[in-house]
C-alpha cells in the first residue's frame, strides 16, 4: 500500500455547537424541560430527552421549538456532517424537509443525497470504535471514504475502518480494501495462512492476482505490494515463499 496516501482530513476543534444526537444516542440539547418536585434538574433532563430516533420524530411532530433547532442545524451547517445528516434524516421523515435541501447538504461533501444517507448510517453502526478513530471520519472526506463500506457487513466494518485511518488511506485505498475483504469472503479457495484482518485479506488479494498474471514485472510488483501489507506472521511467510 502507497504509504504517501493522504490522511482523512479531520476537525481542527471540537465544534461549538451542539448537537441533538451523539453517539449511540441523542444528547440532552435544547430547552430543559420542566423539573418535578423532588428530582433534580439534570436527571429531569435525561429521561425527558428522546434517546432514539423514533422517539425524536414524535418530538418533532409536536414541538416546533425542537423542529426547529434541527432545522437551523441543518440549514446553517451547523455541527459535523455525520450530525447534519442524522437531523436531515428526521426531519425528512417528519415531512420538515425539502429533498431540495437534503440534495445541497450532500453536494457540499460531493455525494448524491441517497449516498450521503447511506455514509450516515455506516457511521452509526461504527459507533463502537475508538472515538479518536472515529473522529477521522468527521472531515469532508469522511462520508465519501464511509459510503465505500456499505457492502461490508457491521462486524467487518470496524476493523476496516480502523484499518483505513492507521494506514492513511484515501477512498481510493478504502475502496480497495474493500474489494479484497469481500473477494476473501467469496473466493476462500487457496487463502490458507491468510486471516481475516483488513491487511492479510489485501495481501491475499495481491497475491492470488500476483498468481494469475503471467507477466514477471507485474507478478513481482503484486507479490511486493502483498508483503508490504501482510499483518501476520503466517500471511508473511506464505508471500515470501513465492517470491
Amino acid at each position: 500500500m502507497d504509504n504517501n496516501k493522504r490522511r482523512l482530513p479531520t476537525l481542527d476543534s471540537p465544534s461549538p455547537y451542539k448537537p441533538p444526537w451523539t453517539p449511540g444516542g441523542f444528547s440532552a440539547g435544547g430547552a430543559t424541560p420542566p423539573v418535578e418536585d423532588g428530582a433534580s434538574p439534570a436527571a429531569a433532563s435525561v429521561e425527558d430527552e428522546p434517546k432514539t430516533e423514533e422517539e425524536w420524530l414524535a418530538r418533532v411532530a409536536q414541538d416546533a421549538a425542537k423542529r426547529k433547532e434541527l432545522l437551523e442545524q441543518v440549514r446553517n451547517q451547523l455541527g459535523t456532517w455525520y450530525e447534519r445528516v442524522r437531523s436531515m434524516r428526521i426531519l425528512q421523515k417528519a415531512g420538515e424537509l425539502s429533498a431540495e435541501e437534503v440534495a445541497d447538504e450532500a453536494r457540499l461533501v460531493g455525494l448524491d443525497s441517497t449516498r450521503l444517507m447511506v455514509a450516515g448510517s455506516v457511521y452509526d453502526s461504527l459507533t463502537d470504535l475508538d472515538p479518536e478513530v472515529l473522529s477521522q471520519f468527521g472531515g469532508p472526506d469522511g462520508p465519501v471514504v464511509l459510503y465505500e463500506l456499505r457492502t461490508l457487513s457491521v462486524a467487518q466494518r470496524g476493523p476496516v475502518a480502523e484499518y483505513i485511518v492507521a494506514n492513511g488511506l484515501d477512498v481510493d485505498g478504502a475502496r480497495e480494501v474493500v474489494k479484497a475483504v469481500k473477494d476473501h469472503e467469496r473466493r476462500p479457495e487457496g487463502r490458507e495462512g491468510f486471516t481475516e484482518a483488513p491487511g492479510d485479506t489485501l495481501a491475499f488479494w495481491y497475491f492470488r492476482m500476483a498468481g494469475e498474471t503471467r507477466e514477471p514485472d507485474k507478478r513481482a510488483r503484486l507479490v511486493e505490494k502483498a508483503a508490504a501489507v501482510a499483518e501476520s506472521e503466517s500471511a508473511k511467510e506464505r508471500v515470501a515463499e513465492s517470491s
